[in-house]
């Protein structure tokens, strides 16, 4: 027969089976803490580009400026010696007096300037008697220009003294020279210079003859 064993050895079993099931979830969690699986290690997460802002990015929609061309300095040369060549004053050029110039005249008798080519560019005329400014007239370049004498007087100095006159942008004087008819002719005339003279500082000088008479 095989002695069973005393109590105090029964009960010392007991507390050793006791002991290993109380070490065994100790032993489990040693196992998964060993050092054959990998420890996680802290990741540094990666920089986020910027984006740069509104303002500083270029407008891919707006072309970039172009530098002007030699062509443009060409043309912006020619408008500016066009510019120049318009603003040029123009040129007097009397012509012959019409007979619808004429019309224009007051007065009863009359005088002209004459050129030697018997070419009339300037009549005048005044009353025999009275005090007002006699009227003359010009042809400039197809154009009538109505004038009036700066002075007034009569047909008498109109004929001995011619003078000065006034019209739109156009003064004409006449200065008389030495008489070049006789005294038996019905006509009175004198060599004379005649000069045109624009408000813009243009003017022109005939020669020729100042010829009064009935």
């Amino acid at each position: 027969m095989v002695a069973e064993p005393a109590d105090g050895v029964h009960r010392c079993v007991i507390m050793m089976r006791t002991s290993l099931f109380a070490l065994a979830p100790i032993a489990l969690t040693l196992a998964a803490c060993s050092p054959d699986e990998p420890v996680p290690q802290e990741t540094t997460p990666a920089p986020q580009e910027t984006m740069p802002d509104e303002e500083t990015m270029p407008d891919e929609s707006t072309p970039p400026e172009e530098a002007p061309s030699d062509d443009m300095d060409m043309s912006g040369s020619e408008t500016s010696e066009m510019s120049e060549t318009e603003a040029e004053p123009k040129p007097i050029n009397l012509r012959q007096i019409t007979s619808s110039d004429a019309a224009t005249l007051e007065g009863e008798l009359g005088c002209a300037f004459i050129t030697s080519d018997s070419t009339s560019l300037m009549a005048a005329r005044a009353n025999v008697q009275g005090d007002t400014p006699p009227t003359g007239v010009v042809n400039d370049d197809g154009t009538t220009v109505a004038l009036l004498g700066k002075t007034s007087g009569d047909f008498n100095m109109l004929e001995t003294r011619a003078g000065s006159f006034t019209g739109t942008d156009l003064t004409v004087t006449v200065t008389l020279g030495d008489p070049s008819t006789t005294k038996a002719s019905e006509t009175v005339s004198h060599f004379a210079d005649m000069i045109a003279q624009r408000d813009d500082g243009t003017e022109r000088t005939y020669e020729g003859q100042w010829v009064c008479g009935p």
